[in-house]
């Protein structure tokens, strides 16, 4: 709730600790048409970690209202989640639901089905990428560790940031956006 009482007023980009911004640029671009950023999460709902806006944005205004007027106390993903992508489909013209940030841990490691059959996405398109540190495996507290450990997309990826690798251009032909159903008539 904190992200989104920022978000409306301040405006910027509001993220979780163990977020890297890989193509971080494109936010300035989206925000340009759209009024706010969130990210999808799966099939039930989008995701908080990952949430970036305008002042004006009417679907961040909501998504905040939601938690004084219909705050589900003992369902976390409720208002976090299920509300974001309801209000995605009533606010289309003012959101963009973006996707290959949550859905892309370090699938090399043991995580549910969704992540295996989801995670192994050209991570250097993505926005941004969601750590998932508290599922690690072998932690990388230091240097050495990052030197030292497997190779997986994660230890990848850890290292370009690391030596500040320049990333290629994002492709052109991925698409990112995630296109809410049209509400019922």
């Amino acid at each position: 709730m904190a992200k989104l009482e920022l978000l409306l007023e301040y405006g910027g980009v509001a993220v979780d600790f163990d977020v890297f911004f890989i193509q971080g640029e494109r936010i300035k671009d989206i925000l340009k048409r759209k009024k706010a950023i969130t990210c999808y999460g799966d099939e039930d709902g989008n995701n908080i970690r990952f949430v970036a806006a305008r002042k004006d944005s009417k679907f961040i205004w909501a998504w905040r209202k939601s938690y004084e007027d219909i705050c589900v106390a003992n369902d976390r993903n409720f208002n976090k989640a299920f509300v974001s992508k309801y209000l995605s489909v009533l606010y289309p013209e003012d959101v963009y639901v973006t996707d290959h940030i949550f859905n892309n841990p370090h699938p090399d490691r043991q995580l549910s089905q969704f992540f295996r059959d989801c995670g192994k996405i050209p991570w250097r398109n993505s926005i941004a990428i969601h750590s998932y540190e508290r599922f690690g495996g072998v932690p990388i507290s230091s240097f050495e560790d990052l030197q030292n450990a497997n190779v997986t997309t994660h230890t990848i990826w850890l290292r370009t940031i690391h030596f500040n690798a320049k990333i290629p251009a994002r492709s052109k032909d991925l698409k990112d956006e995630v296109i809410p159903p049209s509400p019922p008539s």
